[in-house]
């Protein structure tokens, strides 16, 4: 509210305008309480309804939402016991997956929340099933579920990565989306996702099993279509890693108008006249 705050400038952009040489972290204490529940959905409806349940009972203690859809969990379950299943789909899993975490200073307290909230999704019927964490080393299983998401996609073969940020309300849609254009070209292409649906970020990725070599054709069904349709339902491009030099061709056409990328230029300018900090970074070659 005194002017600019130039270190905001910094923010995402990629080291295109500087180095950072210094940094000074605030290190708070560690949670003395953690909980943690891995519950399933049978609809991404009952996602949302569990979200808004989670938000309205959880409150200040609501830590993580996590999301895995069913494609993703069948690469996962290779390595990692799947703590809910079910018997009505032939490999045992339900359609979606939740991860939530609570996290406080009192045990009791934090406890009787997530009690609370159970209870009420139970009763409701937004969930299928679900398990409750005993202890700490629960807690990190499950979380060991949610972070094999990446690995266990990219040793299946080439791994077309999209971290976008989609309305909550569409979510998944743009995953369905995808499919449907993706399986009558290409029916050996899996797509798989998971994400942070609390803050609206999800993480597409497309995998061609047993093939490592990138598909040109594939790349083709996929891009530019799928950022146009994260554009038409006023979502970003880009959610959590940046342009780089994989999306940097998007920034004026889908990302930015032009008045916005010409102040960009200019603050790049300002700051990096010979054009030497992460070149081709940010801005597209051209």
């Amino acid at each position: 509210n005194t002017g600019y705050d130039m270190k905001h400038l910094f923010i995402g952009s990629e080291g295109t305008l500087g180095l950072i040489t210094k940094i000074n972290l605030s290190c708070p204490q560690l949670p003395s309480s953690r909980n943690a529940a891995f519950l399933a959905c049978e609809t991404f409806g009952d996602v949302l309804k569990t979200l808004a349940v989670a938000k309205e009972v959880l409150g200040e203690c609501l830590a993580a939402f996590e999301f895995m859809d069913r494609a993703v969990l069948r690469l996962v379950q290779k390595d990692h016991r799947i703590p809910v299943t079910c018997s009505a789909d032939s490999e045992g899993l339900y359609p979606f997956y939740l991860l939530v975490e609570t996290q406080g200073s009192n045990d009791t307290h934090d406890s009787e929340k997530m009690a609370l909230f159970l209870e009420k999704l139970l009763h409701c019927g937004q969930i299928a099933d679900g398990v409750l964490s005993q202890d700490l080393s629960q807690v990190e299983a499950m979380w060991a579920i949610r972070e094999n998401c990446n690995p266990a996609t990219k040793a299946m073969g080439h791994n077309w990565k999209y971290d976008i940020s989609i309305p909550v309300s569409e979510y998944y849609d743009i995953a369905e989306e995808m499919r449907e254009r993706i399986r009558n070209v290409r029916p050996d292409a899996l797509c798989v996702c998971w994400g942070h649906v609390v803050d609206c970020n999800l993480h597409f990725n497309v995998t061609t099993p047993g093939k490592f070599e990138e598909d040109e054709e594939l790349t083709a069904i996929l891009e530019p279509y799928l950022f146009e349709s994260v554009v038409r339902r006023k979502g970003s491009i880009s959610a959590e890693h940046g342009l780089g030099r994989c999306k940097n061709e998007y920034l004026g056409e889908l990302a930015k108008n032009e008045a916005a990328l010409a102040r960009m230029r200019m603050i790049k300018g300002m700051f990096d006249p010979r054009g030497i900090l992460n070149p081709d970074k940010v801005f597209p070659t051209c």
